[in-house]
């Protein structure tokens, strides 16, 4: 039994398993006729595929250790302890001053009410001097596929880029619609992220999307753009993304939910 085209062209790209690598291996070793289809088949049209990424990690170094003591009112206190999740680490006190003249169990003592006291109030922080802030990361992302094909030779339908969900590759592009929603000889689609850790290994995910396919470059205009935003979780490793889950709008696509197992980002 021959393989059919798809077969073939997934083999020529390296998707398939061991298993049926190896029998589409064998099988082209002995049968004439499936590699002069495969020689065909890869002749009768060309992709060229380009991508380009950007991250931006936001953040900051702190220049000075905040003194708890120091910080009054609801506001500047909610302020600092945003700061201090950011910033910092465990809660932790500040300088204690005690008189130098006391012997080491009343400066004990001190120490001891003086923290009882903070803990009661809420005041106690830990930003210190050259802290690294992690404000989130911004991800921004373009990819460009074009495919041409010889004047007497047609595109497989299979073999066309789309837009939408999630390709064949699991790359993820419009997520507002429908996996293989869009599909043509040419697609574009940019992306933006932003992604802010809240709970470790758990970040806040904000996105946005968009994109266009047409039969030439020409059609590939900013005029008409598909697009989607949403917001979602992403899980990560190391600062990492190995899982995004979400929820994604887009004019025309309606809310679809969605997941990546491995961020293609």
């Amino acid at each position: 039994m021959h393989p059919d085209n798809e077969t073939l062209l997934a083999w020529t790209d390296g998707e398939l398993t061991e298993r049926l690598r190896r029998g589409v291996t064998e099988h082209l070793s002995s049968c004439g006729e499936c590699r002069a289809l495969l020689a065909e088949i890869e002749a009768a049209f060309q992709q060229l595929v380009a991508s380009a990424n950007l991250s931006v990690q936001l953040g900051a170094t702190t220049q000075g250790y905040v003194v708890s003591t120091d910080v009054k009112g609801f506001w500047p206190r909610t302020f600092y302890r945003v700061l201090q999740h950011y910033c910092g680490g465990p809660p932790a006190n500040p300088r204690i001053v005690v008189d130098a003249k006391a012997d080491a169990k009343q400066k004990d003592a001190a120490k001891k009410e003086q923290e009882a006291e903070w803990k009661k109030q809420g005041y106690v922080f830990e930003i210190k001097h050259d802290s690294l802030c992690d404000f989130g990361t911004l991800d921004f992302k373009s990819h460009l596929v074009t495919t041409t094909a010889d004047a007497n030779s047609v595109i497989p339908f299979y073999m066309l880029p789309t837009l939408g969900g999630q390709d064949i590759d699991s790359r993820i592009s419009l997520r507002g619609f429908e996996n293989y929603r869009f599909r043509a000889p040419d697609t574009m689609f940019v992306q933006a992220e932003y992604s802010l850790p809240v709970y470790d290994p758990f970040a806040l995910l904000l996105f946005y999307d968009a994109g266009n396919v047409g039969n030439t470059l020409g059609d590939l205009s900013f005029a008409h753009l598909r697009q989607d935003a949403g917001v979602g979780v992403n899980v990560r490793i190391m600062r990492m993304t190995v899982l995004q889950a979400y929820f994604a709008g887009g004019r025309g696509g309606g809310l679809h939910p969605g997941f990546n197992l491995a961020k293609q980002f």
